[in-house]
């Protein structure tokens, strides 16, 4: 039998807290604490079993824990919180961020980090499975700068 690829069937999401889609493809949930509980607090068993992956969560999260947060005030005022942080580091007006304020004559120059490795939150190809320092340096710079290209090397095998 030959298998042309692999489909992934997701639960209908409540519309009111749908962005969790959004959110779970973007590595922004890694780096918060309150963007992970989101998913943890929906049902924390699943959450473990699926080694804090929010896309396959996301496929197997029970329809009816997702309509009982979508009630939820406190999970709502949660999921507001976090949404509207999130909004505002993807979108961030020119003027608030720390090098567009410092340096307002290049804000419309390209930064470009080169690393042979970046830091992902529970990177199972890490030995240690943390952030590596790296990794927070350029999320530090994409954070600073309005644009900036990270291209990178994943060695065959990790070095010390």
């Amino acid at each position: 039998m030959k298998v042309y690829g692999r489909m992934t069937v997701f639960p209908i999401m409540p519309s009111r807290i749908n962005r969790l889609y959004e959110l779970a493809y973007n590595l922004w949930w890694s780096w918060h604490p309150e963007a992970r509980a989101l998913y943890s607090t929906l049902d924390l068993d699943l959450w473990e079993q699926v080694a804090h992956n929010p896309v396959r969560f996301l496929s197997e999260v029970q329809p009816q824990r997702l309509e009982e947060a979508a009630n939820d005030v406190g999970y709502l005022h949660s999921y507001d919180s976090v949404l509207n942080d999130f909004d505002s580091y993807m979108h961030p007006h020119a003027h608030e961020t720390w090098f567009s304020r410092t340096y307002p004559e290049l804000s419309n120059r390209i930064i470009a980090y080169f690393s042979a490795e970046f830091g992902l939150h529970e990177w199972p190809g890490h030995p240690f499975r943390r952030p590596l320092q790296r990794g927070q340096r350029s999320r530090s710079s994409l954070r600073r700068s309005r644009i900036s290209v990270s291209p990178g090397l994943f060695p065959p095998t990790h070095y010390s």
